[in-house]
């Protein structure tokens, strides 16, 4: 997989706004494309970013460890 800025920028947003169509919407994509881009970062990764329910997104453990600090 090559990773990619639009898979970063997409990734950033996600987070940011914990939501996933005000993500899209702040970068002038589809809700399904946003959900596409981050489904391929979690396929290419083999990791799962976000916990997801029905109505909120957020970022999990792993990607919320501090710089510096092994993930454990």
């Amino acid at each position: 997989m090559d990773l990619t800025i639009h898979h970063l920028r997409c990734f950033i947003a996600v987070a940011e706004e914990r939501h996933f169509g005000r993500a899209a919407a702040r970068l002038h994509l589809s809700p399904s494309a946003m959900s596409e881009q981050i489904a391929s970062l979690e396929r290419g990764l083999a990791r799962t970013l976000f916990r997801r329910t029905s109505r909120s997104v957020e970022l999990r453990r792993i990607c919320r460890s501090s710089p510096g600090r092994p993930v454990p």
